[in-house]
């Protein structure tokens, strides 16, 4: 969540053999809409011989959306799956925000010191990739799994394109001739998205983790970023957060 998923998602969509879902987020393997059952999932790609995906960020939320792994290996057995992080302390930040325009959080709430010693730990399970990927490895190993990062979208999109289509033995070098900008879901264009841009609260865009909150996530995902970086067998240059305070 936070981290790009909407410009893959957009990007993917470009091509001829890729076909995206009708929702770009239908959440069925997380027990968001399991319920609704295999043929509801079905009906949102259409029946022809291209690779279908979807864009769910709920499936990396453990635990508090568990067996999604599972579920997935019981259904679709071939999955390939994309994985797209982003600086773990600014991924969390943009989360926040989320939450708090959705209303699913609260300005005030966030700003507590409870709030980062109890419900902040959820949160921050998301930012430690490692970890969250780890639940896929007994059903899929490590070979189905394609990780990037926005900041190598961002930077570099035809060269982290083509790695894409290589994992999904496509021939490299569709993109050459394309133009990319970064999508953004608070940029919706929607009755909603204008009215809880207009219920948030006043400056939240400038929202900022305090040095101490930085410093938590930072310390809770070190560890789990270099095993990420061992993974997928390149650094990804992360760097600690900068005390405002001191400059240290």
């Amino acid at each position: 969540m936070k981290s790009g998923t909407t410009s893959l998602f957009n990007y993917l969509a470009r091509h001829p053999q890729l076909t995206p879902c009708r929702i770009k987020e239908p959440a069925f393997f997380a027990k968001t809409n399991w319920h609704r059952g295999i043929e509801w999932y079905a009906s949102l790609f259409p029946d022809d011989d291209t690779l279908k995906f979807e864009a769910s960020t709920n499936y990396t939320k453990y635990p508090n959306f568990d067996h999604v792994p599972q579920r997935m290996a019981d259904i679709i057995p071939e999955v390939r799956l994309l994985y797209i992080v982003r600086h773990p302390v600014a991924r969390l930040r943009s989360e926040l925000i989320h939450n708090i325009r959705a209303g699913h959080l609260s300005y005030q709430r966030v700003r507590t010191q409870s709030f980062w010693e109890n419900e902040a730990t959820f949160h921050i399970g998301c930012s430690r990739y490692y970890w969250q990927l780890e639940q896929y490895f007994p059903y899929f190993g490590k070979e189905r799994i394609c990780v990037i990062a926005l900041e190598e979208l961002s930077s570099h999109p035809q060269q982290t394109m083509d790695r894409v289509l290589r994992f999904l033995d496509l021939p490299a070098g569709f993109f050459a001739d394309h133009t990319f900008e970064m999508y953004n879901t608070a940029g919706r264009r929607s009755v909603r998205a204008a009215f809880r841009r207009l219920r948030a609260p006043r400056g939240i865009q400038n929202f900022t983790l305090t040095d101490e909150q930085q410093q938590q996530v930072w310390e809770a995902c070190v560890d789990d970023l270099e095993k990420l970086e061992t993974l997928i067998g390149r650094k990804l240059h992360y760097q600690p957060p900068v005390s405002k305070s001191t400059g240290d």
